[in-house]
C-alpha cells in the first residue's frame, strides 16, 4: 500500500526499421518511443496519461511520492498529479540526444506531432509529421516543413538559454 513501481527501458530497438538491425541509439521514433508504466498507492487500474512524458519525468515523480517535493535545478516534472487523475500541462517539446561535439544532434518533438531533427546549434537537418508519417519515411514539405522550422526555432531559443554541459574531467584509475 506504499510503494511506488516505475517500469520503463532506456532506449527502443528498431527491428529493421530505416535499415537498422537490432541496434539504437538513433533519433528515429523506433529508439525514442519507450514504455513507462507505473503503479501507485490508489492509482485506478488502466489510468493512461494522456500528455507527452519524458524520462526526466521520472525522478521528480519518485520525489514527489517519497516527500522531497521539486527540488531546485531538476528538469522534468512530477507524473504524481497525472497518477492521481488531475491533468499535466506538457512542456512545448520534448527533447532526445545522441552524439557528442560535433557529432551531436537532437530531436525535437512537439504535442501536435511535430518533430525536427537538428545539429548541435538547433539548426534543422530533418523535418517528419508524425501525425501523418509515424514511420518518419518522408521529409515534410512545404507548410508543415515550415511549422518544423519554426518549432526549431523555438529550441534554438530554448538550447540559448541553458548553460553549456562542461568537458568531463579526464581521470586516472
Amino acid at each position: 500500500n506504499d510503494t511506488l513501481v516505475i517500469v520503463t527501458a532506456d532506449h527502443g530497438e528498431s527491428m529493421t526499421d530505416h535499415q537498422r538491425y537490432f541496434c539504437h541509439g538513433s533519433l528515429f521514433e523506433h529508439d525514442l518511443h519507450v514504455p513507462l508504466v507505473a503503479w501507485a498507492p490508489g492509482m485506478k487500474s488502466g489510468t493512461r496519461i494522456a500528455a507527452r512524458t519524458s524520462h526526466v519525468d521520472i525522478l521528480p515523480t519518485l520525489l514527489d511520492y517519497g516527500g522531497a517535493g521539486k527540488l531546485p535545478g531538476f528538469a522534468g516534472q512530477s507524473l504524481r498529479p497525472a497518477i492521481e487523475g488531475a491533468s499535466l500541462t506538457a512542456p512545448p517539446f520534448s527533447v532526445a540526444m545522441v552524439g557528442r561535439n560535433e557529432n551531436l544532434r537532437y530531436a525535437v518533438i512537439a504535442d501536435n506531432g511535430l518533430k525536427a531533427v537538428t545539429n548541435g546549434k538547433g539548426g534543422l537537418l530533418e523535418a517528419y509529421d508524425l501525425s501523418t508519417d509515424p514511420g518518419e519515411t518522408k521529409q515534410a514539405k512545404g507548410s508543415v516543413r515550415a511549422k518544423v522550422r519554426a518549432l526549431a526555432k523555438d529550441f534554438r531559443a530554448w538550447l540559448k538559454g541553458k548553460t553549456p554541459v562542461p568537458a568531463p574531467k579526464v581521470q586516472t584509475l
